[in-house]
């Protein structure tokens, strides 16, 4: 029985994330192209800093969260549960990559001079 409400609570929060990944990406997208549009005077100045860590995010946590979320959200019956909990492990880990990435990126857009 108490193992049905955490199935119900993975369940439910699953979504949450996967709701927010979307607008993470989405936003992120956007994000990408105003830096050369609106901002092209700043991307000039801070694009070999900010350059390099949104690249290092995009190859080590994008990719690793896009690879197993789609096991993490539709294998639950489709995969062994072993595997179903490695995904989920690695999306999480691909969350705290991607978070370093970000706000190592935004820490230095504060606080230019090192």
């Amino acid at each position: 029985k108490k193992e049905g409400v955490y199935r119900d609570l993975y369940h439910f929060w699953s979504k949450v994330f996967a709701v927010n990944f979307a607008m993470g990406v989405v936003s992120g997208l956007v994000m990408a192209y105003q830096f050369g549009t609106n901002w092209s005077y700043f991307s000039s100045f801070a694009g070999g800093v900010t350059g390099p860590l949104l690249a290092y995010e995009v190859l080590t946590a994008f990719f690793l969260e896009a690879g197993f979320l789609g096991v993490m959200l539709f294998g639950w019956n489709k995969v062994g549960p072993g595997l179903h909990f490695f995904a989920t492990c690695m999306v999480a880990l691909g969350t705290l990559i991607s978070t370093t990435w970000i706000l190592a990126s935004n820490s230095w857009m504060q606080t230019p001079q090192g």
